[in-house]
């Protein structure tokens, strides 16, 4: 008798399990999907990109942390559906508890919209672009302390510099600091806003907020959006106009 009992609890066991694999399954493909406010978002990235590199080091790095720090607020708009100018002033208004951008990095990681090892990311990017807009004898980022607040930054930019892309290592080799780091910073901003919009959708879905497929074509759409454009922005910066990545 108490083998039939453990049999069927097995079968029961294996069963749930398969149910709330495909209940995550379907959840996943609904939160993969770009939606309106995350194909702004990628468009937004792509004019920036355009734009930054054609930018001194100053304005190149105040938009782009600029833009991450809109995008988060947006992105609060978006996932707790604030509407109306008075809601919106009473949330990021000068007296609202999301009105810096301090405050809304301790929000959201608050709302595990961040990964951990993000979150200094964040501060140094708030850092860089702080001393750029109230620091007028800064104007590089071989500069302190902008030189130090970018080479505690992720090296995301060297994500590409591999055996695939041989082209890229010889060229990222020969460029000077300035061009790696402004190839940082942007790299940053694009995979932190990536992670964000991602992990709160996951998040909002039911899932957990590092909930992902395998590989590449595993992310979020907007993951994979914003990707793209760093790989052209970053080929770009070293006038590389082919990558060679499959």
């Amino acid at each position: 008798m108490t083998g039939k009992i453990v049999e069927v609890l097995e079968i029961d066991r294996i069963a749930a399990a398969a149910f709330i694999e495909e209940m995550y399954d379907r959840r996943f493909a609904n939160a993969r999907t770009r939606t309106e406010f995350e194909i702004s978002v990628r468009d937004e990235a792509t004019s920036l990109s355009e734009y930054a590199l054609k930018s001194d080091s100053r304005t190149c790095c105040i938009l782009a942390v600029s833009f991450l720090e809109d995008v988060l607020k947006n992105n609060f708009i978006d996932k707790w559906k604030i509407e109306g100018r008075k809601s919106i002033d009473a949330y990021f208004g000068g007296n609202g508890p999301l009105s810096s951008f301090s405050q809304r990095i301790l929000i959201a990681n608050g709302l595990s919209w961040v990964p951990e090892e993000y979150i200094k990311d964040f501060d140094y990017l708030r850092k860089i672009r702080n001393e750029f807009a109230h620091n007028h004898r800064i104007h590089s980022l071989i500069a302190e302390p902008n030189l130090s607040y970018a080479n505690n930054l992720r090296e995301t930019e060297r994500i590409w510099d591999t055996e695939r892309a041989a082209v890229y290592h010889g060229a990222y080799a020969e460029a000077d600091q300035e061009t790696r780091l402004r190839m940082r910073i942007f790299s940053c901003v694009m995979f932190v806003t990536g992670q964000v919009i991602a992990r709160s959708k996951m998040i909002q879905h039911e899932l957990p907020p590092e909930y992902r497929e395998d590989g590449f074509f595993g992310l979020a759409e907007i993951e994979q959006d914003l990707i793209d454009v760093t790989v052209r922005h970053c080929f770009r910066s070293l006038n590389i106009t082919r990558s060679g990545l499959g």
